[in-house]
């Protein structure tokens, strides 16, 4: 249930600085309009002065200083009033969006979060919105384990009407390999195979994120990948890649081999004449498939050598450009980081 509590009192501010703002925005309406009357006023006395030259000038130069002097005190004035009137609608705006998301039941804490941060970041001092910051951050950690708690229970009622189990806890859940990694604060998701990205970013609806795996299912395990052909393409890779760092050394990184596999993978055409339209994609998270399941658990040989996939060290899995992650179980994150590999007799 809402905070009622916090809630008058954040409509008591509301209240207060939205007629600050009217009353600076009424100041800066003034402001602006007797600098245009300033302006006004002066460009006609140089137009009457110079057409009655006879007449004594001291009077109307005299009202010419005061003008300009009022001018110059005017526009400072104008300046610091913008600048505080956006303050002033920032603050009101972000008031408003608190109170309208904190009004529902349960709190959206995707209504709530962009003007909370909006809220934490004004520049005006008051003890009042410093007080309130500490009890608006505990409704959102309630209102979040609250969401999460509820997709969680409806996407797993959705995926069980498949035939589908879901693990992990929120905010990331996990389907098989895949892990959907809800961001309740955007409202979307990203379907990774392992950790390595499929989708970048989907709508978070039970609809659309099912929709995504199944997508994302599909490019990493529904492809018809032959695996004599490919286990002896991934030989070449890691062949040319040895060539290009140490042929002396057996160990390359899996990384270098796999750059090497996306260009053995590319059309002569491509290479002719390259073109976006023209590139063949072959993802990492393939690539981590298709290691794992031709190359390393059934231990598929090409001209009588297998793969052995040796873990990274720690230097390594730091740095995405040099290892790879690996599912070897069931879940997405039942595996390791792989950083070379040696294709050598199988003892």
């Amino acid at each position: 249930m809402p905070d009622e509590s916090l809630l008058a009192a954040l409509q008591t501010l509301r209240d207060e600085y939205s007629q600050k703002q009217k009353a600076t925005n009424n100041l800066i309406k003034a402001l602006k309009g007797k600098a245009s009357a300033f302006g006004k006023i002066q460009a006609a006395m140089s137009d009457y002065a110079a057409s009655n030259a006879s007449i004594d000038q001291e009077p109307g130069q005299r009202v010419q200083e005061i003008l300009g002097s009022a001018q110059e005190n005017v526009n400072p004035l104008i300046t610091n009033a913008i600048r505080e009137a956006k303050e002033l609608a920032a603050l009101v705006g972000a008031l408003k969006g608190i109170i309208g998301a904190m009004s529902t039941s349960p709190v959206d804490v995707v209504r709530l979060s962009h003007p909370f941060e909006t809220l934490k970041t004004v520049e005006i001092a008051d003890d009042r919105i410093m007080e309130m910051l500490p009890h608006l951050d505990r409704e959102m950690t309630q209102a979040q384990e609250a969401l999460e708690m509820l997709f969680g229970a409806a996407l797993r009622d959705s995926l069980a009407g498949q035939g589908l189990e879901i693990g992990g806890k929120p905010p990331n859940f996990e389907i098989g390999r895949f892990e959907v990694a809800a961001n309740f604060k955007t409202r979307s998701a990203s379907i990774n195979y392992g950790n390595e990205m499929v989708i970048k970013r989907v709508p978070l609806s039970i609809e659309a994120v099912i929709k995504a795996y199944q997508t994302a299912a599909k490019m990493i395990v529904g492809r018809n990948e032959n695996p004599e052909t490919w286990i002896a393409q991934f030989y070449s890779a890691w062949e040319a890649a040895r060539r290009k760092r140490d042929p002396s050394n057996t160990r390359v990184n899996v990384i270098d081999c796999y750059f090497e596999m996306v260009l053995l993978r590319q059309s002569r055409t491509f290479f002719s004449a390259p073109s976006k339209g023209g590139f063949a994609d072959y993802s990492r998270a393939q690539f981590a498939y298709d290691l794992q399941e031709i190359a390393i658990r059934p231990h598929r040989s090409h001209n009588g050598k297998v793969v052995f996939a040796h873990s990274a060290i720690r230097t390594q899995v730091d740095s995405s450009t040099r290892s790879l992650w690996i599912v070897e179980g069931r879940a997405p994150h039942d595996g390791r980081y792989v950083g070379d590999i040696v294709f050598d007799k199988d003892e």
